[in-house]
């Protein structure tokens, strides 16, 4: 055991080392790391050389890959141990990684833990290869297996006592809390971060970390995001650490220039000018100095210097031979930039370029925006038909997202489920070969016939084990979904309580039938299904709280909820109608005002009592548009279906429903009231239902609704 924890600690000392020299290296290039690998006498201490490069900050650079993949090659065949091979999968994963290629990346880091678990040695590339796989699963959106990683990394590093490596590990950990939804988890991370970060004076870390917490903070809209901003900027200083402080800048220029501070967004521009021109060579710096004028000019109307830079962008990608999946939502901002200022030509073909790089690079959630975009564009230049396509091509894709994020939910539970197997069997297999070793070299003809009965007898137990094992994690697996459905329906009735002391919105009949449907998948034993079903539901039930104490939001926000909300019931009701969304050109989603909330309860009535009770498949309508009379402008919101119509409805509805749905109504009726007699002098009809007839037969619901025009500037 002494031994093992000179070998470990001898480790430590050498990584150490290592971070040092690579810190030291952010002003000397990365020719000190290569110097200290060319130094390294054992192959061993060249490939954790190799691996701490991976990790600096140069290997986003062409020549440094290059250079680690020609220090692999040089040494490959001189590997004398598998923790040597565990290492080589480990630096073959980084590459791939940073080269886009995740399957082959994602493999490597397998093969890489597989060796170094079975390894004689505590290895401290064990947690780097928890690392890589989250980072993997990350870049693939994949939630559930992301957590998983981290929280295996954190585990090592707590279990043998490697405080160092935990500000980093906690503050990855929040972030991707934070990207999945979940901001009370990523506050804790971050704290812990921070904590660790404190005592191991590692201040890097900490600037990240309350870089977060003022996204969060901002978000949240808790007033304290220039306060945890500032923080940040103090530690990133104080890391020497010209990235970090980079990252810290642009994030800083971004709440300014939200908040209207264009004179003091133009100064953080400077002081990222200055980081980049002192710095020439790191191309995060000239990235990061280029994206923020990209976007500075944007919000102050500057289109030409917005697209100038945003060209810049583009070039140093391509000069650098980096990250040119990038190029997917960078030419989908440009063609978003173009539309605004009113060139839509130049606008499609900007966005033209970006399907063909989303298409590339299988980014499925940028190509949902671009066919977005491209619809709106080419609506604009009244080229109808190919804004429908566009549109139709959108909707398809919506589709296939929710189909993927199915399968990929089954795929990241096998996947974690195997490693746990492999895990527990590599150990197994390893303690039992090092005994059969040892016993079989002094063994005669009589103890080698015992050895054999033994061996079967222990075979038999540790099949049995196995066996046991399996079925134990399955069985715990099972536990820990329905707990999760348990511990999530719980939430959801919280929400719900407090959804409706807030607004009373959201029809309880809908949330009461949802659980019920969860209820159904459990005694069905779709579990995963029941997890989806209640993920989506708590998307949108977070969507309604968030909304719940603003006055006003945009028409893009408005539409962003309904299709979150159209998602869910499209799922629950298979698919049974479409959802269509038009507005006319006059009218700037971001910048038109609306309640919140206004338009789901109109939604669902077309779906329950329109769509429903109809045999074919039925198609609900949402319009938006500008309409004028001589003293007054106004918003015209038209939602309209193609169902059974109103008397049909009615005449299969029970009591509870309609009183419930009356109150509904009184609700909305109320506030649109309310909004219309504080900005129209004389009091206006704010919503008119209309019954469609066709050839004197009922042919669904059509509901009229007018409020101000109001726009944000």
């Amino acid at each position: 055991m002494n031994t093992r924890f000179i070998q470990f600690s001898l480790l430590i000392i050498i990584f150490s080392l290592f971070y040092s020299v690579a810190a030291f290296s952010q002003q000397n290039k990365p020719d000190s790391l290569f110097r200290l690998y060319e130094t390294q006498t054992t192959v061993s201490k060249q490939l954790d050389v190799l691996i701490g490069i991976c990790n600096s900050d140069f290997i986003h650079d062409k020549s440094t890959q290059n250079f680690v993949q020609h220090g692999i090659e040089n040494i490959q065949n001189n590997f004398s141990t598998k923790c040597d091979t565990g290492k080589y999968y480990l630096i073959e994963g980084y590459l791939y990684y940073y080269s886009d290629e995740n399957s082959k990346s994602k493999n490597n880091f397998f093969h890489s833990l597989n060796y170094l678990i079975s390894c004689s040695d505590l290895s401290v590339n064990i947690p780097q290869a928890y690392n890589g796989i989250a980072s993997v699963y990350s870049s693939e959106s994949k939630s559930d297996s992301v957590l998983f990683y981290y929280q295996k990394e954190i585990d090592f590093y707590l279990k043998n006592k490697q405080f160092s490596f935990l500000p980093k590990a906690y503050f990855n950990l929040a972030f991707e809390k934070y990207e999945f939804f979940d901001a009370k988890g990523a506050i804790t991370a971050c704290n812990q971060s921070i904590k660790f970060g404190t005592i191991q004076k590692e201040y890097k870390s900490i600037a990240k970390a309350y870089s977060l917490l003022s996204r969060i903070s901002y978000d949240q809209n808790t007033k304290m995001n220039y306060s945890f901003i500032e923080s940040a900027i103090y530690f990133a200083k104080k890391s020497n650490d010209t990235v970090t402080l980079s990252d810290t800048y642009t994030k800083y220029g971004y709440y300014l220039t939200k908040d209207k501070k264009y004179k003091e967004g133009l100064e953080i521009g400077d002081q990222l000018k200055e980081l980049f021109l002192s710095n020439p060579d790191i191309y995060k710096l000239e990235f990061n100095y280029y994206q923020y004028f990209s976007r500075y000019y944007s919000a102050i109307g500057d289109i030409t210097n917005s697209l100038l830079f945003y060209n810049k962008t583009i070039n140093l990608i391509r000069k650098n031979k980096l990250d040119e999946k990038s190029f997917g939502w960078i030419f989908n901002n440009m063609g978003d930039v173009a539309c605004k200022g009113g060139d839509f030509k130049k606008g499609i073909i900007f966005l033209d370029s970006a399907i063909y790089y989303n298409k590339k690079y299988n980014d499925i959630n940028n190509l949902w925006y671009s066919y977005y975009n491209m619809a709106l564009a080419n609506q604009a230049l009244k080229n109808y038909k190919l804004a429908n396509d566009y549109f139709l091509e959108y909707l398809n894709l919506n589709d296939s997202i929710i189909k993927k994020e199915n399968q990929d939910k089954l795929a990241e539970l096998q996947t974690k489920y195997e490693l746990d197997k492999k895990e527990s069997r590599l150990k197994l297999l390893n303690l039992d070969n090092q005994l059969n070793k040892k016993n079989t070299e002094k063994q005669s003809q009589q103890i080698l016939f015992l050895l054999v009965i033994i061996a079967v007898t222990v075979l038999l137990i540790v099949l049995a084990s196995i066996a046991y094992n399996i079925k134990r994690k399955a069985n715990i697996l099972l536990s820990k979904q329905k707990q999760e459905i348990i511990e999530k329906t719980e939430q959801l009735n919280k929400q719900a309580a407090d959804i409706a002391m807030y607004k009373a919105q959201m029809n309880p009949h809908f949330l009461f039938n949802a659980i019920n449907s969860v209820q159904q998948f459990v005694l069905e034993k779709q579990s995963s299904v029941a997890l989806e079903y209640l993920n989506d539901l708590s998307k949108l039930m977070r969507s309604t709280l968030n909304f719940s104490d603003k006055e006003f939001i945009s028409i893009k926000e408005e539409i962003d909820y309904l299709q979150q909300y159209i998602r869910f019931e499209k799922l629950r009701c298979d698919n049974k109608f479409e959802f269509h969304i038009f507005v006319t050109d006059e009218i700037d989603i971001e910048n038109t005002c609306i309640l919140p909330m206004l338009i789901q309860p109109f939604i669902e009535n077309a779906v329950k009592h329109g769509i429903i009770p109809k045999n074919a498949k039925g198609n609900i309508y949402l319009n938006f548009e500008k309409v004028k009379d001589f003293k007054n402008e106004f918003l015209k919101i038209t939602i309209s279906d193609d169902g059974v119509g109103r008397a049909l409805s009615q005449a299969t509805k029970k009591y509870d429903v309609i009183a419930h749905e009356s109150k509904g109504m009184e609700i909305t009726e109320n506030r649109i009231f309310k909004l219309n007699q504080k900005h129209f002098p004389e009091p206006i009809k704010g919503i008119k239902i209309i019954d469609i007839f066709v050839e004197d037969k009922s042919a669904g619901t059509k509901a009229e609704i007018l409020i101000p025009f109001i726009e944000l500037f």
